[in-house]
């Protein structure tokens, strides 16, 4: 016989207001705990470690190793560009002694930045363990950094309405082209000065609009290389909109075959009085394997006014 998730340890509940915005979700695990062991101090430095390649990224190069040993105890790398042979005379005096770069002992690459575009340069590295710096690796092929390109667009993945105002969401470019952001800026019509963000924030709130009005958003990112192509969306700001999601999930048996489900409050009401939430339930199944399976539709129990518990009902138990 099939039944009902243990929501409050091993499975998982879901509540929205009626309103539809999705639902707080209460997960739960096991706690594994964790034995350590002191480890013994290195008797020697590491030995050196090995470049394999390097690869230019924008105004980077990514250097890729061959972790060490194990037993050499590694507790850092640290990756050290230099000019060129025969091209240190020939380069701004700015560009010849980038900052070395450090990278914990798990990695295996390293993006050096700081480097001058168009100037080549090779790598050598270090390993350093409780006991000292290893011997200087050898010495990498030739790579040269890419003159800075302007980064793909932005992308806005929602557009709030608020009374008389829309907030906006993005993630950032996922290539930079090499350059730092120095920010964002977004363009909306009707609306003569531009809403600036800095390159940390990734929402912003356009205000002093009109309800019922419909808006055209344009974004772009803006690093020195250029702003790059332009992420669009549109929004219409309402006096009354659809509340954030509840919080605070928790659900209980009552002993008598039942679950008692309670909740807050959503933090954002929509501008309105909350009507109601909606409870989704769903019933598993033994998967053969010692876990268990959903099976059939999710259930749906409603509930008027602001109450912010629920009893659930008529659920089949284990058998």
């Amino acid at each position: 016989m099939g039944r009902w998730k243990r929501w409050a340890t091993v499975g998982a509940a879901s509540i929205v207001a009626t309103a539809g915005l999705p639902g707080a979700v209460l997960l739960a695990s096991p706690v594994v705990a964790a034995a350590t062991v002191a480890a013994s101090t290195p008797s020697a430095v590491p030995a050196a470690p090995f470049v394999e390649t390097v690869v230019p990224e924008g105004l980077g190069v990514l250097v890729n190793w061959a972790p060490n040993a194990d037993t050499d105890q590694v507790t850092g790398y640290t990756v050290t560009p230099a000019v060129a042979s025969g091209f240190a005379n020939k380069v701004k005096s700015a560009c010849v002694s980038p900052t070395a770069t450090t990278a914990p002992a798990t990695d295996s690459s390293a993006l050096v930045s700081g480097l001058c575009a168009g100037v080549p340069y090779s790598f050598s590295m270090t390993a350093a363990n409780a006991a000292g710096t290893s011997a200087v690796s050898n010495i990498s092929n030739v790579a040269t950094p890419l003159v800075a390109q302007p980064p793909n667009a932005p992308l806005i993945v929602s557009v709030l309405p608020r009374n008389n105002s829309l907030i906006v969401s993005w993630t950032a470019p996922t290539l930079l082209g090499g350059n730092p952001l120095k920010g964002y800026v977004l363009t909306v019509s009707g609306v003569a000065k531009p809403v600036k963000a800095n390159a940390a924030a990734l929402q912003t709130t356009v205000k002093k609009l009109t309800n019922g009005t419909p808006y055209s958003l344009s974004l772009v990112a803006t690093p020195k290389a250029g702003s790059s192509p332009a992420a669009t969306a549109t929004g219409t700001p309402q006096a009354t909109y659809a509340p954030s999601a509840p919080a605070s999930l928790q659900v209980a048996p009552d002993g008598n075959g039942n679950l008692v489900t309670t909740w807050s409050a959503p933090t954002d009401d929509g501008g309105g009085t909350i009507t109601g939430y909606q409870v989704s339930r769903q019933q598993e199944t033994p998967d053969g394997n010692g876990g268990f399976t959903a099976t059939g539709s999710p259930v749906v129990t409603s509930t008027a006014g602001t109450a912010t518990t629920s009893t659930l009902t008529n659920l089949t138990t284990e058998a």
